[in-house]
């Protein structure tokens, strides 16, 4: 047994600040680097015994720390953004009948999900579709992303990052495709914010934008 972050708990390291992100709860924590030092390794989770801490009781009371059964070996989150959809000429998949009835499944879909459930499920159910998801077809996904984005001022309600990560995940998954959902972090003032990404191109924000967050977990 370790020592460590609880499950569905993540954490980024934003200029010597520790962020966590409690996936359960949909809450985020902040930790300002004064408090965390001599913290951080057992944060981590490659501790057998547990350092004497304020900060570390606080933690483990709040659940968000404790027990667990192996040290975590997933290197720290990276975004892989090179360039954004914005940037990027190509064409847009067409809005046939049968596409126009998907995106309003879709959109209805995505509401339910942010309405019933919290972080933890919307990211085990993108995982369990992206791994058999398809990354081959890089020209039909890059359509379908330009779709979701241009009927965006039709749909308000889809606007901001979360419906709008949620919904084009969904609308390329219905497709049999995958991409990456990326949830980043930001300190002083506090900010959290989320996008896809195909390979090194952001789908659904400006490449300028999501620079300005360190990226605490990826599905």
């Amino acid at each position: 047994m370790y020592y460590g972050l609880s499950p569905d708990v993540y954490l980024a390291e934003v200029d010597g600040d520790i962020v966590l992100l409690d996936a359960r709860a949909n809450a985020y924590f902040c930790l300002p680097r004064v408090h965390t030092r001599g913290v951080k390794a057992a944060l981590l989770g490659n501790h057998r015994f547990r350092p004497s801490a304020d900060l570390l009781d606080e933690l483990e009371a709040a659940g968000l720390f404790g027990l667990i059964d192996t040290p975590p070996d997933a290197p720290p989150v990276e975004s892989r953004a090179r360039r954004d959809l914005f940037r990027l000429p190509g064409a847009r998949a067409r809005l046939t009948p049968w596409r126009a009835w998907l995106l309003i499944r879709v959109a209805v879909r995505t509401r339910l999900r942010l309405g019933l459930f919290r972080p933890r499920r919307w990211l085990a159910v993108v995982a369990r579709r992206n791994a058999h998801g398809r990354e081959d077809d890089g020209e039909c996904l890059l359509a379908l992303a330009r779709l979701a984005r241009d009927i965006q001022p039709f749909a308000p309600a889809m606007s901001s990052c979360l419906p709008s990560s949620l919904f084009l995940l969904d609308l390329l998954q219905r497709h049999g495709l995958r991409a990456r959902w990326v949830f980043g972090v930001r300190t002083y003032p506090f900010e959290a914010h989320c996008w896809v990404e195909h390979d090194d191109i952001v789908l659904n924000d400006s490449l300028e934008h999501v620079r300005w967050f360190t990226p605490i977990v990826a599905v």
